[in-house]
């Protein structure tokens, strides 16, 4: 059976969510529509949702 414990040594490296207006341009192309998530996950390790807590 496989270990499917956590590896410790591993570092994530992302951003405190995605859903940031101000991000059109500088992060996220300005031109056409995209799925932001998709887009920025491209990018990244893991990223934090919390939409639960503040935009439901």
């Amino acid at each position: 059976m496989k270990d499917t414990a956590a590896d410790p040594s591993k570092l994530f490296i992302g951003p405190a969510g995605w859903s940031y207006e101000d991000w059109v341009g500088p992060v996220y192309p300005s031109s056409g529509r995209i799925d932001r998530l998709t887009y920025i996950a491209r990018f990244f390790d893991c990223i934090e949702l919390n939409s639960s807590f503040y935009r439901m």
